[in-house]
Parts: structure tokens; sequence; C-alpha cells
């Protein structure tokens, strides 16, 4: 298992660099996901410390992902990012347009499913004398997708996610590899071994992602079950 980055303890990352917004968001949906409503009540420094986030030594990566203010994530982790690409053409070099995603994971996630599903159009399915309007990006697969991706990222290389929408396909690419013991082979049947395990343990608990080791099978499954390709992991290697 690889060191929990996530669960690192970042420096100069304060209780007033906490976002109340993506704070509530926290709240809300780990009382809905626990049926725990007491919760919502509980002040930031408790329900951080209840979750982890939060030791005598400070805050942690963890914390800043989910709930840090944009600005201190410009500042202490500025390669936490999202980026959008735009592109007409699947083999155009330049893209159409670019928008960059900042603020806390609770907070971002929203704003960049509703950016892709601007650009999300119909598939006119036809069966018998019925017909069906499919989109080309199923929701529960675009988010679970990148989720993972910000998740299971190695946050010690620079390097940003980025997200490369054509109209009839998303690439997603982040830093690192597949964590130890992950192969493209092996991808769906083994146990999960998520590189920022704190972070990803919050995730589920809030259910912002599927159980631990779920979250690809999901992929898959909904993705094959409108009759789409397979995804494909296969430009996967060591850095990426």
């Amino acid at each position: 298992q690889e060191p929990d980055f996530s669960a690192k303890i970042c420096p100069h990352f304060n209780l007033t660099d906490i976002d109340d917004t993506a704070m509530k968001k926290l709240k809300e949906t780990y009382a809905k996901k626990q049926q725990n409503s007491s919760f919502i009540s509980l002040g930031t420094t408790q329900v951080l410390t209840d979750l982890n986030l939060l030791t005598t030594n400070g805050l942690t990566y963890a914390a800043l992902i989910l709930v840090g203010q944009e600005e201190a994530l410009k500042r202490l982790l500025p390669n936490a990012q999202v980026n959008i690409e735009i592109r007409q053409l699947l083999n155009q070099t330049h893209f159409d347009k670019r928008e960059t995603f900042t603020k806390a994971l609770f907070l971002t996630i929203d704003e960049i499913w509703n950016y892709l599903n601007r650009r999300n159009s119909d598939n006119k399915i036809d069966e018998g004398p019925y017909k069906f309007d499919l989109p080309y990006f199923n929701q529960e697969v675009i988010r679970e997708s990148v989720l993972n991706a910000i998740a299971h990222r190695d946050y010690s290389i620079s390097s940003e996610t980025v997200i490369k929408q054509f109209p009839d396909r998303i690439t997603i690419t982040n830093p690192g590899g597949f964590p130890k013991g992950v192969t493209q082979e092996n991808l769906i049947r083994i146990n999960s071994t998520p590189r920022c395990r704190l972070l990803t343990e919050i995730m589920e608990k809030t259910g912002l992602v599927e159980r631990s080791g779920q979250g690809v099978d999901k992929i898959v499954r909904l993705t094959l079950s409108e009759g789409k390709p397979i995804p494909d992991y296969s430009k996967t290697d060591l850095f990426q």
C-alpha cells in the first residue's frame, strides 16, 4: 500500500480556510447517507475531528480537497484543480474552449457535471414501436469517473486532472498510473486499493462514490446496459 497523501497534515491550512458552503454540503450528505440527522447540527471542528480530517497536529490534505476555500486550494495544492477542454474533432490538438475548476470537491463536482451536461446530446434509439432518447453522457457514469480520477490520482505529481469532451466521447486523465497491484486486466475483479484512503473513505461515507471497489464495476455496468462501448483504460501507463 502506498503512503496515504490525503491523510498527511497540510501546513499553513487552518480552520479559517474552511469553506462554509462546502462544509454544509459535507454535513448534509453525510447525515443523509448515514441516516444520522443530528450530524448536521455539529460544529465544524467536531465534524472534522470525527471524520479524522482534523488531528492534534492539524488539518489534512483530504480536508483541503473536500472543504477548503478556493484561495487555500490555489495556494496550498494548485494541482488539485480539474481542467475541462472542449473539442469538436477527435484528432484536433488545440481545444475550442477550456474551463478550470478550483473549488472544494463538495462544490466543484456539481459544477463539473453541469458544465459537461451543457454539451450533452441525445442518441435516438428505436426499439420496435418505441423511441427513446438516450444521452451520450450518463450522469452517474461521468460523476463516478471524475470522482475516481480525483480520489485515486497521485498528488505528488504536479500536473492536474484533465477532462476532454468531444461530441460523442469523453476522456479523463489523472496523474499517476493504477495503484499498486491493479492492472487493466484485473481492474474489475481486484479488491480496492485506494491511493488516497482517507479521502476515499469520506467520499464513500457521504455517498459521493460507490462502496470501495465498486466504482469501476458501476461505470462498466451502466455503460454496457446502454449499449455503449466498454470504457477504455488502454492508454494508462505508470504516470497517468
